[in-house]
Parts: structure tokens; sequence; C-alpha cells
């Protein structure tokens, strides 16, 4: 399966720099605790919003840190099927939020005109990852308040 790097929005991105630059006396292991916060967070409102059929795409989703990066993911080989929907119906709005080419989504999801299977989307993993992103944005902008009060 092809990886998809997200690309954050450049004015997000320099909101983000600035209010990290301000954070200088927080310390690495706190920041470290809001980042696997925030991956929890975001894993368990896309459990909550999946479409549940058998339950395999529910169960597949999850998320960890490895070296230092953190992670969420939906394992399950359709996840991104139910995610942007298929055929005529592809919905790229939240990805693209998130700087994610929709052509790349679209050519990956659109089919080959070999038969029509159209499957309206049902988003649940990456408006969630918008949440939690602008949820931690929140609490870091918190965070910087009290710290510079």
């Amino acid at each position: 399966m092809q990886s998809v790097n997200i690309k954050i929005n450049g004015s997000d991105l320099a909101l983000l720099d600035k209010k990290l630059k301000k954070l200088k006396k927080f310390s690495k292991q706190e920041f470290s605790n809001e980042i696997g916060f925030t991956v929890a967070d975001i894993a368990s409102k896309a459990v909550a919003k999946v479409p549940v059929d058998t339950g395999n795409l529910k169960q597949s989703i999850s998320y960890g840190a490895m070296n230092k990066n953190a992670y969420v993911e939906a394992k399950a080989v359709y996840a991104p099927y139910i995610e942007f929907g298929t055929g005529g119906f592809i919905n790229t709005n939240d990805a693209q939020q998130l700087g994610i080419n929709p052509a790349m989504i679209k050519s990956m999801f659109s089919g080959k005109g070999v038969r029509e299977v159209n499957m309206k989307p049902q988003p649940y993993f990456f408006n969630s990852v918008r949440e939690g992103f602008n949820d931690l944005l929140k609490r870091l902008k918190s965070t910087i308040k009290t710290d510079l009060q």
C-alpha cells in the first residue's frame, strides 16, 4: 500500500512554529506527552466515527510511536475506500486540508474503468486528524498563555 505524507498548511505551520518558540520553558518530556495524548485522542475520535460492518476496520485503527515519530493508522486494506469513497463519489476535502494532493488520492481510488463501483465516502480518519491537531494547538496555546503570565 502506498504511504501518504501529510503536509500542514503553511500558515498553520508558521503559527505552530511561533507557539513552539514561546515554549522554550516547556520540557521535551511535556511536549512528548502532548504528542502522545494527541495521537491517542485522534485514534479514539476515528474509532468513534468509523462505520461498522464487521468491526474489522474499527479494530484496525491503532496508534503509537517509533523513533521520534508518532502515528495513527487504519491497517484494513479497504480503509481508504471507506474514507474517500470510490468512482464518482471520491471526496478528498479532509485530506486536502492537511496538505495531501487530491490528484494522488483520486488516481488511487477512482478505478480503471473496468467496472463501475461508486461508493459514497464515510469520513472518519482525516477529519479526526484535523480535530486532534486543532485540539493540540489549543492546548499548546493555553500552556503558552499560562507560562507567559
